[in-house]
């Protein structure tokens, strides 16, 4: 089994990715397979909340969980996704995460590092042994780091299993205003994406992205289908 970890941007994305997980009627998670909990961790203040939410025990390999993750609704809200063998023993304290990864022995071909907070990576580019090679583009393999109240899961994995691209979220082409994401979501969650929706109202559409999402969506459902739109 695998723990994922989600990284977001804010913690009410984080929030509603672990509220999405709880209710398995929302069409966001498949039914089966995906983590028997989801919890947000990381650091915290009365201010703010964690980024990153923890999928716990999943049955689906990292192969299979990226090619869901690609086309599924959290593509928009993560930035960066890591994954760790499930009930692994985890590193207490930085000189014993330099120690742990160490004793793994520096792989063939260079490393880029992958890290939460972002700040281990200055960290171990400065304390790794020399054999390891580092580089953030031009990489054999990966090291995901990722520090859980001073505790540090570390996984080594291939390259080829890394994104290089960014994970920022996607917009829509042509669209008019990025508000286009709320609805789209709210149509993915409540299921009303697969539904035979004869009519759709606009009211109050200004500057328009709403308004071009429902007829994009009408068009798909078939010619049979209507979208009305009051102004």
């Amino acid at each position: 089994m695998w723990d994922y970890f989600l990284q977001t941007t804010h913690q009410t994305q984080c929030h509603r990715i672990v509220l999405y997980h709880c209710d398995k009627d929302l069409h966001v998670f498949p039914a089966q397979g995906y983590g028997e909990e989801a919890v947000e961790v990381g650091p915290c203040s009365n201010s703010w909340g964690p980024c990153i939410v923890m999928l716990k025990n999943v049955d689906v390999c990292p192969e299979s969980f990226q090619a869901w993750f690609e086309d599924s609704l959290l593509r928009r809200h993560c930035t960066r996704l890591y994954w760790f063998q499930a009930g692994q023993t985890r590193a207490n304290g930085q000189d014993a995460l330099i120690s742990a990864i160490t004793a793994l022995g520096a792989p063939a071909g260079s490393v880029r590092l992958h890290c939460h907070p972002r700040l281990l990576d200055k960290v171990l580019a400065e304390q790794l042994p020399a054999d390891w090679q580092l580089h953030p583009k031009h990489f054999n393999h990966v090291l995901s780091v990722v520090e859980l109240e001073e505790q540090y899961l570390i996984q080594l994995h291939e390259g080829t299993l890394y994104r290089l691209d960014s994970l920022e979220p996607r917009s829509f082409p042509g669209s008019c205003s990025r508000a286009v994401n709320k609805l789209q979501e709210a149509l993915h969650v409540l299921g009303i994406m697969t539904a035979n929706l004869a009519l759709a109202i606009d009211l109050g559409a200004a500057p328009g992205g709403w308004t071009g999402l429902l007829a994009d969506f009408s068009k798909k459902m078939g010619s049979s289908q209507t979208s009305v739109f009051l102004t």
